[in-house]
């Protein structure tokens, strides 16, 4: 009995892996990797969230009268912006593959196709250093910087986040 490709469980939230050799790069990858920082605070506020809402739903569930039904909703209510910045901060950064960038911030995406990079530039401030995307429309700033919640104190982090993306737009190009 032979049966068709299995397909994965969680199929629908990964990219596809391409089925010919020399396809490209599909999924979108990081750069840089998440940081120890960053880390460190989204893992604390995700613990304490889910803490949070944990007592507040099994307060709601334990009440008897209406007014702390009204509290208890009002207060599930007040987490739902909570709830959304945390996972937000999940996802924010700089994302590429063989299609483009993506540089994913707390309230807006921007997606930038190889073709229209025309280069990649470092602009300093008194701070730190940050990653540009030279387009035609204009400059792009990533969140690839030389002190952020990713690279701080990890000066190899911003080297080699630099070095990548300046490889993956001289690859992309060719």
């Amino acid at each position: 009995m032979t049966s068709g490709p299995r397909k994965p469980l969680f199929g629908f939230i990964f990219a596809p892996k391409p089925t010919t050799p020399g396809a490209g790069q599909v999924s979108w990858l990081r750069i840089p990797a998440r940081g120890p920082w960053r880390l460190t605070v989204l893992i604390l506020a995700t613990l304490i969230l889910a803490s949070l809402l944990g007592t507040a739903l099994l307060s709601l569930a334990a009440t008897r009268t209406p007014q702390g039904v009204v509290i208890g909703a009002f207060t599930l209510l007040a987490m739902v912006p909570i709830v959304f910045l945390v996972a937000r901060g999940w996802v924010t950064g700089t994302y590429v593959n063989d299609s483009g960038v993506r540089v994913v911030r707390l309230w807006r995406s921007d997606f930038v196709p190889w073709s229209i990079v025309t280069g990649i530039d470092i602009t300093a401030t008194r701070r730190d250093r940050h990653l540009v995307l030279d387009t035609p429309e204009g400059t792009i700033t990533t969140s690839i910087g030389s002190f952020t919640w990713d690279t701080a104190w990890r000066e190899q982090a911003w080297l080699s986040s630099v070095d990548r993306m300046r490889v993956w737009q001289r690859e992309s190009r060719a």
